[in-house]
């Protein structure tokens, strides 16, 4: 399943009780929703690409190799700064709600506030 998003677009790549894998590919100076989550925690491995992850407060640049943990009820983003190559992460998530209703948005470049879905 490939869900399209402003920012790019998404993959589930396998799911279970209690856990999710996505691909995820952030398009070229594109970034998506500063976010948390009341029911999940994310683990991020960067395959391609260049970026910036914040991370509660620390910002965490983004290459390929790089493992970032993303806790649960943490703020969180991921920004591609390249304007040529996509960012792309697979997401591992872990927690009892790993549906998008669990995407609390604090600031979003693409006016989604009030909907979920990264």
């Amino acid at each position: 399943m490939t869900e399209e998003r402003p920012w790019g677009r998404y993959q589930v790549l396998g799911d279970g009780i209690g856990w999710k894998v996505k691909r995820l590919l952030i398009d070229p100076s594109q970034r998506f929703s500063l976010q948390y989550h009341r029911n999940r925690s994310e683990f991020w491995v960067v395959i391609n690409g260049r970026g910036i992850a914040i991370v509660g407060q620390s910002e965490k640049p983004l290459s390929p190799g790089e493992i970032i943990h993303v806790p649960q009820g943490v703020l969180h983003r991921a920004s591609n700064m390249d304007r040529d190559v996509p960012l792309e992460i697979i997401e591992v998530q872990l927690g009892e709600m790993l549906s998008e209703e669990d995407v609390i948005r604090i600031e979003d470049d693409y006016g989604r506030m009030d909907s979920p879905s990264g």
